[in-house]
């Protein structure tokens, strides 16, 4: 069979028009090219189509059947044709991310980005570099679609939608050289006297609670001068007698003489004080949806048993 569809809608054309010259111009075909088109038409079904005349052409019983097939066919066609571009536009889009340059991104939450450009080519990613509380003021005014950021710093949010993925601890950064570094937990007591170094403004929650426990234990703290980010707060580790103190684990290896060591008291696996990922509840992208996803896969690989490990 050699049928195709420019073929079913010239026949179309000419039943409706009753006319090869009208019919070859809404084609935008020369006449003589159209008639053959429909001579192999007929010569394909063995049956003669049209009643051919000086002035018009009119169908024959076998061309008034054909032409409701043909109908059909070719409704069926472009809804096919619609069909598709709704999925095409599916697959295509832009996914605005946030992240926390301190606790994240980790592992699984790459990999899941990963996937999502191979699975949908067409859907453009950004990631965004902020703290957490910035990211989630982003998330809300829409400038993000989505954000990885600290469950510390959602509280109760009526706007926005939380997905919680694993718990983040609180960790004691110090030199390779210190003795803490062949620790794998220590204690608020282990840091008395230690000078540690917290984030001024980017981390507030995080200064809060340890000095929180100290007083807890009854324990007085030392705190060194804060710091702007964690670039400054990595550099004062390694360059002064301090002990860093941020959620910070180094998951890609970056800063191989500094050591994280879990501080006890806040090795907690409650999911409201871990990382979260979270969108608005209104008018929730497409593209949130096919992440979403594709972090349901990720949580079910291995021996995660649909939780995250910490990386």
């Amino acid at each position: 069979m050699n049928m195709t569809i420019e073929a079913l809608r010239a026949f179309k054309a000419a039943a409706e028009t009753g006319s090869f010259t009208k019919a070859a111009e809404q084609s935008y075909m020369t006449q003589p090219a159209f008639s053959r088109l429909i001579a192999s038409l007929e010569k394909e079904f063995s049956v003669r189509l049209f009643e051919r005349s000086t002035r018009r052409v009119s169908l024959t019983p076998a061309g008034e059947l054909c032409l409701q097939r043909v109908k059909l066919i070719l409704s069926t066609y472009d809804l096919m044709l619609k069909d598709m571009e709704s999925e095409r536009a599916k697959c295509t889009g832009h996914l605005r991310v946030g992240y926390n340059p301190v606790s994240g991104p980790p592992a699984f939450f790459v990999e899941a980005i990963r996937r999502l450009s191979i699975e949908r080519p067409g859907i453009h990613t950004s990631l965004v570099r902020a703290y957490s509380a910035g990211l989630v003021e982003q998330v809300e005014r829409g400038e993000l679609d989505c954000a990885l950021v600290s469950g510390f710093y959602l509280n109760r949010n009526d706007k926005l939608r939380v997905r919680h993925l694993q718990p983040i601890f609180q960790y004691a950064l110090v030199r390779k050289e210190n003795p803490m570094a062949r620790c794998e937990r220590v204690s608020v007591r282990d840091l008395v006297g230690k000078p540690m170094v917290f984030m001024k403004d980017t981390a507030p929650l995080t200064r809060i609670s340890v000095l929180y426990a100290f007083e807890e234990c009854g324990l007085p703290p030392t705190e060194a001068e804060p710091v702007n980010d964690l670039d400054e707060m990595i550099m004062r580790v390694r360059t002064d007698d301090v002990v860093g103190i941020s959620s910070f684990c180094d998951p890609n290896h970056q800063y191989p003489d500094v050591v994280p060591v879990i501080i006890r008291e806040f090795e907690t696996i409650r999911p409201e004080c871990g990382r979260a990922l979270v969108w608005r509840r209104d008018g929730v992208s497409s593209e949130v949806e096919v992440l979403n996803r594709i972090l349901d896969d990720e949580a079910c690989k291995g021996s995660r048993n649909g939780v995250y490990p910490f990386d």
